[in-house]
């Protein structure tokens, strides 16, 4: 294509020629008599230019030559035309080119990566998507990781059992956990700002990713690995729970409410928790959690509780109007209100715990020292819509309700039995 520029060129200088004899033989002067000797005509010219429509008459009148000039005009402007596009095509063509060539250095360059990445060591032991090419992610020790939670899982049942009987843990369980938490941290320090999270606590320790990898080293050290369907089924769910992420995500905006944001992930990672373990069996949920420490706050190692804990602020009264006030109180110091100004909007309030009725039950009180995950994010849903609530009845600066949609503290009211 490239040849055929100037080819083109040499045709637009042809008619042109053409054009200036027409002129020539319009002033009356006659041709020059033809060169017998001249050299062949080359057979390859440029453009096989068709010749202009002279009149066949004996005499020429200046509306004939207007017909020609036109029409070599409109020829001229057709070639011009053809020209600009073949320009226009020899751009694009180096437009792609340079495309091609980018494609080709980006290429290289992810090449030497997956090269680096495959001399060095890979731990996963289920892996999906972009997760598998995560350095960390690779060299984390997760058979360390399994066989610390297999070893701390019958520590932190006894813990449960002491909490829930009222007593006082035994000092030597609180150090049999600590020693195996520590060999859990260790590796979890290798992935902290390496996966997605809202949270900014235990966001990564409850990935799907670490989930799924902490599981299969959990029951490959206890004698009952996960079978390759099951790997399947589980890395399903995750690609899933990457999907509806992605979806969370795009909906937000800088007005979106920070619980908004860490309750949609909570929610998020406790569905993809309740489907993994409809995959797994009976007993290898089990040896995950036992049963005595299932759903509990900061026990459970398979819990969205783990990233709430960080969060949560229990708010423990031996009655509701109680509770209510000391709401009143956090909110007061967290945005700035007065008791007053919170005062005219009891009814908020109201409406907040009475959305809680059934877990604000008088307990006892060993029970409003450990808590349900269950418990915790619809206490954090019932303050979100309450807050929305207090937002329209107050008139906030823009620096106050900027603040105001950035609390990330989730009450957890709670009432328990007077002894």
């Amino acid at each position: 294509m490239r040849n055929m520029i100037p080819a083109l060129a040499s045709g637009v200088i042809a008619l042109v020629i053409g054009v200036a004899a027409g002129w020539y033989f319009a002033s009356g002067k006659a041709p020059a008599p033809a060169n017998t000797t001249a050299a062949t005509p080359k057979t390859n010219a440029p453009l096989d230019t068709p010749p202009l429509n002279v009149p066949d008459k004996g005499g020429v009148n200046t509306s004939d030559y207007e017909l020609l000039l036109n029409e070599a005009k409109q020829r001229i402007g057709t070639l011009e035309s053809e020209l600009a596009d073949l320009k226009k095509d020899k751009t694009s063509l180096e437009s792609d080119g340079a495309d091609r060539q980018a494609e080709i250095l980006r290429l290289q360059d992810r090449v030497v990566e997956l090269e680096k990445l495959a001399a060095g060591p890979n731990n996963l032991l289920v892996a999906f998507g972009k997760w598998a090419e995560i350095k960390e992610l690779r060299e984390t020790g997760w058979k360390e990781v399994g066989d610390a939670v297999k070893n701390m899982n019958p520590h932190l049942a006894e813990l449960t059992k002491a909490i829930l009987d009222g007593k006082d843990p035994p000092a030597e369980i609180m150090q049999k956990i600590q020693e195996q938490n520590r060999r859990i941290l260790a590796e979890y320090g290798k992935i902290i700002g390496k996966l997605p999270t809202n949270s900014g606590y235990n966001g990564e320790f409850t990935h799907p990713i670490y989930f799924m990898n902490m599981l299969a080293a959990q029951l490959e050290a206890a004698g009952d690995p996960l079978t390759e369907q099951q790997v399947k089924e589980i890395v399903s769910l995750g690609e899933e729970y990457d999907s509806r992420w992605t979806k969370l995500q795009d909906g937000y905006n800088d007005k979106t409410w920070m619980l908004t944001k860490i309750l949609d992930e909570a929610e998020l990672k406790d569905w993809f928790l309740a489907r993994m373990f409809q995959v797994t069996t009976p007993e290898q949920e089990a040896i995950a959690r036992p049963p005595e420490v299932k759903g509990y706050l900061g026990l459970d190692l398979y819990s969205v509780g783990l990233m709430l804990s960080g969060h949560v602020r229990p708010i423990a009264c031996p009655n509701q109007r109680q509770v209510r006030e000391q709401i009143k109180e956090d909110l007061k110091d967290l945005v700035g209100l007065t008791m007053e100004q919170l005062g005219t909007a009891d009814y908020v309030f109201d409406d907040w715990l009475n959305t809680l009725a059934g877990q604000l039950q008088p307990r006892p009180r060993a029970l409003t020292m450990i808590h349900q995950t269950s418990e915790v994010l619809a206490s954090g849903r019932a303050q979100l819509t309450a807050m929305k609530a207090l937002e329209t009845s107050f008139a906030f600066m823009d620096e106050d309700r900027a603040k105001y949609r950035a609390v990330q503290r989730v009450a957890l009211p709670l009432v328990y039995q007077q002894e």
